[in-house]
């Protein structure tokens, strides 16, 4: 331990020393991050918002689109997709497994896969979709 004599040299060491344990405690926070969900964030890739509505545009719009949405959810915006439909809001932010959007693209149980005509999303495009709720599901 370095102690403090009172010196004219140990005044100036003071305030460099206080910013390096600063510093150490910053870089000693950890490495995960925990969401809401319960699940480590650290390692997921920001995706833009840009890019999920893409998926959502290709596989989603038919059925959820701007004009008469089925139960009530319309994926044609990013405003659309946070309000949800009737039952309420299907994106968990943080949440992946826990947002109604990735149950019914996975066909998880009690949930009806969609879409539900013509192909699904492919494990790559519900990663992406993942991966921006894991995230916080930014607009950005």
């Amino acid at each position: 331990m370095i102690a403090y004599d009172g010196s004219v040299k140990s005044a100036r060491l003071l305030p460099i020393l206080s910013f390096a344990l600063f510093a150490v405690a910053l870089g000693c926070k950890g490495g995960d991050t925990t969401t809401t969900g319960g699940e480590t964030a650290s390692a997921t890739p920001a995706v833009p918002y840009a890019n999920v509505q893409a998926v959502l545009t290709e596989k989603c719009a038919g059925c959820h689109g701007a004009n008469g949405p089925k139960a009530g959810v319309s994926l044609v915006s990013y405003d659309a997709l946070m309000k949800g439909g009737h039952d309420g809001p299907i994106v968990k932010a943080g949440d992946p497994a826990g947002s109604e959007i990735v149950q019914v693209m996975r066909g998880a149980q009690g949930h009806k896969m969609m879409p539900p005509n013509g192909p699904p999303a492919s494990e790559a495009q519900i990663k992406t979709i993942e991966d921006w709720i894991k995230a916080g599901a930014k607009s950005s």
